[in-house]
C-alpha cells in the first residue's frame, strides 16, 4: 500500500511540470493493464480428503515499473501566447531552416517515438536481488505525448510459481504423498513442488518520465 500510494504521489508531481525538455534518457515509472498469452494456475488441497485442487486464474494484471526511457530525437515543449492564450506544443529543437538558423518544429510521428526498458517495482525491491539475477520487466516503444508522459506498448516476461508438471499429472485429484504420510498444507517455496514458470505476455501502459530537463 505504501509503495502504491509513493508512486501515486511522484505522478500528481510530475504532470505539474511546466515548460520542459527531455534528457537523450529519462527514467521513470509506468502503469497499465498487461495480458498474458497464458493463464496461471492457482493450488491448493481439499479440506475433507486433501485432494489436489488446480484453478486457472486470469491472465489480465494491472502492472506498475520503472523505466528507462531512450529518445530517438531531441525534443523539447513550447509554449507560445498567442491573442492571450497559451499553447503549448511539442517541438524538435535547433532545427536548421534553409538559411541555416536554428528554429524549432512541430515534432513529426517518428520522433515521437522511443524505446523503453521496464522493470517491476516487485523485483527492485526484492532482498535477494543480485547481479545477473533475472528479474521481471519488458521491452516497448512507446509515443511521447508531452516531456513527461508517453503511451507506450511493452513485450512482457515475468515469472509466476506454479507446481510442477509431473505433480499434476500424477496426483490431481489425488493426495501428494510426503514420504509415508500426506501433504495436508502446501507451501509455494517448496521447491519439490513448485518452481518459477516464465510467462509472457502485451501490456499498454502511460510512461511518466521522472527527470526531464527544465528549460
Amino acid at each position: 500500500m505504501k509503495k502504491i500510494l509513493f508512486v501515486a504521489v511522484l505522478f500528481i508531481v510530475t504532470i505539474h511540470t511546466k515548460a520542459q525538455e527531455l534528457a537523450g534518457t529519462t527514467i521513470g515509472f509506468s502503469f497499465g493493464p498487461s495480458f498474458l498469452t497464458t493463464k496461471p494456475s492457482d493450488y491448493s488441497l481439499d479440506p475433507g480428503s486433501n485432494n489436489l485442487i488446480t484453478q486457472k486464474l486470469s491472465n489480465k494484471n494491472l502492472v506498475i515499473s520503472s523505466v528507462v526511457t531512450i529518445k530517438f530525437a531531441k525534443l523539447s515543449q513550447e509554449i507560445k501566447n498567442e491573442n492571450g492564450s497559451t499553447r503549448k506544443r511539442l517541438v524538435m529543437s535547433d532545427v536548421p531552416d534553409d538559411k541555416d538558423k536554428a528554429q524549432k518544429k512541430n515534432a513529426p510521428f517518428t520522433s515521437r517515438l522511443a524505446f523503453n526498458l521496464a522493470i517491476n517495482l516487485a523485483d527492485i525491491s526484492s532482498d535477494n536481488l543480485a547481479f545477473n539475477k533475472s528479474v521481471d520487466g519488458g521491452i516497448g516503444f512507446g509515443y511521447i505525448i508531452t516531456p513527461t508522459m508517453q503511451f507506450a506498448v511493452f513485450y512482457d516476461i515475468i515469472r509466476i510459481r506454479q507446481m510442477r508438471d509431473n505433480i499434476i499429472e500424477t496426483y490431481e485429484g489425488k493426495p501428494i504423498p510426503k514420504g509415508a504420510e500426506f501433504y495436508n498444507a502446501l507451501d509455494i517455496s517448496d521447491n519439490n513442488l513448485y518452481y518459477n514458470k516464465t510467462f509472457s505476455g502485451i501490456s499498454f501502459k502511460i510512461v511518466v518520465a521522472l527527470n526531464p530537463k527544465k528549460d
